[in-house]
């Protein structure tokens, strides 16, 4: 079973990056939380500190976040009984995999023109996230049929190495489970590397 109750929230930090050819580090540019109202005084609601929280979308079925770089497939849905296997389909059911399948499924699969396709890290996935929004915390326009459930990353949890992490899009929080475990998946390309 999956925990629920315990709050794991990690924060999104990303490491300076170099401008295109001229080898100097640019400041990046941290995606907002998505929240705007205000609880009290000094809250993140108050000073909405970040970049704003934007896809741009292809029209392929995938959309960029121009914050990071990461080109992300729109829908969560998943079908592994096609060849190639195609993430985002009208029909059709969704599919759940355990850590190791989703690993094996985002690696293999051919979309949009693309074969480098890869199971986020932790703070990839969390870089996504609308905490402005809840059921499902995300924006739904550019990821439309997002279910408000459990979505792996690709990052095992070092305390225990049986478990790792995956991110709740229901309420936008992130914790561990056992690899075991059946759940979502997002694949994600890029940031293109020199």
């Amino acid at each position: 079973m999956i925990r629920t109750g315990s709050f794991g929230f990690a924060c999104l930090l990303l490491a300076g990056c170099a401008a295109a050819g001229t080898g100097e580090k640019t400041r990046p540019s941290l995606p907002a939380t998505g929240v705007t109202a205000v609880v009290r005084e000094g809250d993140d609601g108050s000073y909405r500190a970040g970049a704003p929280l934007r896809f741009a979308d292809h029209g392929d079925g995938t959309v960029t976040d121009p914050n990071t770089g990461l080109t992300w497939i729109g829908s969560g849905r998943g079908d592994i009984d096609t060849v190639p296997p195609t993430p985002f389909r009208e029909e059709g059911g969704w599919r759940k995999y355990n850590w190791t399948e989703a690993i094996n499924y985002c690696e293999r699969l051919e979309f949009a023109g693309h074969g480098d396709w890869r199971l986020p890290n932790c703070k990839e996935l969390v870089s996504i996230l609308d905490l402005g929004k809840t059921d499902p915390a995300i924006d739904a326009a550019c990821f439309p049929a997002t279910r408000s459930d459990f979505y792996w990353t690709s990052t095992p949890f070092t305390y225990n190495t049986a478990h790792a992490w995956y991110v709740y899009f229901n309420l936008g929080y992130v914790n561990h489970a056992s690899m075991d475990h059946e759940l979502f998946v997002r694949p994600v390309r890029g940031p293109e590397r020199d």
